[in-house]
């Protein structure tokens, strides 16, 4: 899966690098404006990566992409002119590390490991190819990798327009929007409401959340065990039947059979007399549980699965 050498059309405000490391290693690092499951996925699906793979200063566009992205699972990626790109997987760690042949290469083509460090909302992305031999990235040089700062300056784009999407894929081109430069948003919150504020602030403590502060009927609550931000609202003391009964909620997970393990360990539904439904896989590609909450709030408890 490699890259024909391209030059960014304008500078990033997050660069690409290209280093050799060693006499058969190439890295290339970048940082994106973006979670690593969104940038993960950006490289797993095909709908995704045929958005930003390929030249635009050079006019080559992806036609066909095919990815079976598991374990011994294959790809081929087909340009114009005959040019094709193929091999297997050979680590899939989601969310996190790939690992894939080049087998269009033949004997000197490289494997290729990129991995996705998320870190306040950002992901650093490492893309690593060792190659066979000293004499294997001489005759390969560095084009392919230089090409990878065009390519990443279109993904950089296309995760922005993915991200204000909400995940899903948008049309045309993107385009700057310089007409408001000072709205910038940090943060958003909801208020939840409390049909008793002391049972469900201590409800919301048992489940796993943190009780940053309470007072004057209103409290925060926050999920971030490694300092991230995006997983806080705030409890009201205010209740309306009808309301309450109407919101919903979404929490999205690594590991969902995980915490409702953890539910069940702190006996939350017998506890607090709410209703729970066990994890089930839905067709919308996700595996969830729903969880009330002693106002009558529920919540959806959900991974994302293959």
């Amino acid at each position: 899966m490699a890259a024909r050498r391209g030059s960014e059309p304008k500078p990033m405000k997050n660069p690409t690098t290209v280093e050799r490391k060693s006499e058969r290693e190439l890295v290339v690092t970048r940082t994106f404006d973006a979670p690593a499951r969104l940038v993960f996925e950006a490289w797993t699906k095909p709908d995704l990566f045929k958005r930003w793979w390929g030249s635009k200063s050079k006019g080559i566009s992806l036609l066909s992409c095919e990815m079976d992205v598991r374990v011994g699972g294959g790809y081929r990626l087909v340009f114009g002119q005959g040019m094709e790109f193929f091999g297997r997987y050979l680590e899939v760690t989601p969310y996190s590390r790939l690992v894939w042949t080049n087998d269009e290469g033949g004997d000197s083509g490289p494997v290729t490991t990129v991995t996705f460090e998320e870190k306040g909302g950002k992901t650093l992305l490492v893309m690593h190819e060792l190659y066979p031999s000293k004499e294997a990235l001489d005759a390969a040089g560095t084009g392919a990798a230089d090409g990878m700062g065009e390519l990443f300056g279109q993904l950089d784009e296309f995760l922005i327009a993915l991200g204000s999407s909400g995940g899903r894929v948008v049309s045309g081109p993107v385009e700057e929007d310089n007409s408001m430069p000072d709205l910038v948003a940090l943060e958003l919150k909801v208020h939840l409401p409390a049909r008793d504020f002391e049972v469900s602030k201590q409800f919301y403590q048992d489940i796993g959340f943190t009780l940053c502060w309470s007072n004057g009927g209103l409290a925060l609550l926050h999920y971030s065990p490694h300092g991230e931000y995006g997983k806080a609202f705030l409890l009201q003391d205010y209740y309306v039947k009808d309301l309450a009964e109407n919101l919903q909620m979404h929490l999205l997970v690594k590991d969902v059979d995980a915490w409702w393990a953890h539910i069940q360990a702190k006996q939350i539904p017998q506890r607090y007399a709410v209703r729970a439904e066990p994890p089930a896989d839905r067709a919308w590609k996700m595996r969830d549980f729903i969880l009330f909450d002693p106002a009558g709030v529920s919540w959806r408890v959900a991974q994302d699965i293959k």
